[in-house]
């Protein structure tokens, strides 16, 4: 088979995988014969795959399918026993994937079974924070800003909630705030999505009154992502109708440059998920309230902003930069977490703040986070060993300078310059 002849009949099984993952999926996964001609249709491209990367990702789509036959077959059989049948599942065989529209009725009208499976397994419960966080904005060292604009929107939301009249006729202003917090790894973007869900949950109780004054909804980006058709797209309808729910919610969604690529991008940004731009597509109207009400605040995390779509950018109105901390958020972050494994009085503890500083110069809270951990166990085993016995002890004993540089030994900071240049251009975002 020549390369000419080798590309059609991968496009030729390409054509056939798609129209079968989408029988399967308009039959709520109850079609088993279109999900085994799909695994059949990914074996042989498996066969006429020119990589070892390539062969092994459509032998793994294969025998996906394959699992997803035995779970169904394995449900249908349970249901079938729960209802005192003794009817078979359906056979695996290309005739029984035809099925009426009257047997579509009835399974639409059962209820539960027919979501769950369109879902995937996806739970919006799941995603929503029960307990309130330990963590609040007075906990967040540096920031101020994206504190503040934060804090303004709650209140925003708040008004809206109460000033209902006023609402209606100012249309423009009744939308909620939404938000892209970008940065660089390690400052403190889920520290501070903690203190938000504390903001939110604690200024906006849920009591047996009102149990559904506030949620906040924790989403991770692969949560939603799925490989089969237009699972994605109904994860978002699934989540943004829970949030809908509540009176103040807060929808916050990690990595947004996997779910929402760049439509005008290709590789990687593309290819992470099964279409790319029709979720991009669905959240764009999910957030303008198109297919639905849309009174959550919607806030957004990302370390490449720019692999974000560019309209998805724009209907993120706040763009707030968590960038690294400066000196005086570096000395903050010391003097609260490790000043008194320092020294004894505060001129030596300052002191010892300044040396640590001429060595942490580009640190993200996360090395701080990681320096400070190492003083402290290097402070509370120093103190344990020059006291045994002595139980009561509410001070430690200071490290001297060799172990603190023992310490800073072990902290590896990365700095990419050409990284953070971008991150702080928001010009050479777009390459158009």
């Amino acid at each position: 088979m020549n390369d000419i002849e080798r590309n059609k009949r991968r496009i030729e099984l390409e054509v056939e995988y798609n129209r079968a993952v989408q029988f399967a999926h308009d039959q709520n996964r109850d079609g088993l014969a279109q999900h085994l001609i799909a695994a059949m249709a990914q074996y042989k491209l498996a066969e006429l795959a020119t990589t070892p990367e390539s062969r092994l990702a459509h032998l793994t789509c294969a025998r996906t399918h394959e699992s997803l036959v035995e779970e169904r077959k394995k449900v249908l059989n349970a249901a079938n026993a729960l209802e005192g049948s003794d009817a078979q599942p359906e056979p695996a065989a290309p005739a029984a994937a035809e099925e009426s529209p009257a047997a579509d009725a009835d399974k639409g009208k059962k209820g539960g079974r027919k979501t769950k499976d369109e879902l995937y397994g996806f739970d919006p419960e799941n995603c929503r924070v029960k307990e309130i966080p330990s963590v609040s904005f007075d906990d967040v060292i540096g920031s101020e800003s994206t504190i503040a604009a934060l804090r303004k929107a709650f209140r925003h939301n708040e008004e809206l909630f109460k000033f209902r009249r006023l609402t209606e006729l100012a249309p423009l202003a009744s939308k909620p705030d939404h938000h892209l917090m970008y940065g660089p790894p390690g400052t403190g973007k889920s520290f501070l999505c903690k203190a938000i869900a504390h903001e939110v949950m604690t200024n906006f109780p849920n009591t047996e009154e009102n149990p559904r004054n506030s949620a906040f909804f924790n989403v991770n980006s692969a949560e939603i992502c799925s490989p089969y058709y237009a699972v994605p797209e109904k994860r978002l309808d699934a989540l943004f109708h829970a949030a809908a729910q509540y009176n103040h919610c807060v929808i916050c969604i990690d990595e947004m440059e996997r779910l929402c690529p760049d439509r005008n991008g290709s590789g990687a940004e593309m290819t992470a998920v099964a279409d790319a731009v029709a979720i991009v597509t669905r959240m764009l109207q999910l957030i303008d309230g198109v297919t639905g009400k849309c009174n959550a605040i919607i806030l957004c995390a990302t370390n490449y902003p720019w692999k974000v779509d560019k309209a998805m950018r724009d209907r993120l109105s706040s763009k707030l930069l968590l960038d690294l901390p400066n000196e005086e958020a570096k000395r903050r972050y010391l003097e609260r977490n490790v000043g008194a494994f320092l020294g004894r009085t505060e001129e030596q503890q300052r002191q010892a703040i300044d040396t640590l500083l001429g060595s942490l110069a580009h640190a993200s809270y996360r090395d701080l986070d990681t320096l400070a951990q190492s003083i402290q166990v290097a402070g509370l085993h120093k103190t344990i060993a020059n006291h045994p016995g002595e139980y009561e002890l509410d001070s430690f004993d200071p490290l001297d300078d060799r172990e603190l540089s023992e310490q800073l030994a072990g902290i590896v900071i990365a700095y990419d310059e050409a990284y953070h240049a971008r991150l702080n251009d928001p010009s050479r975002w777009s390459n158009f």
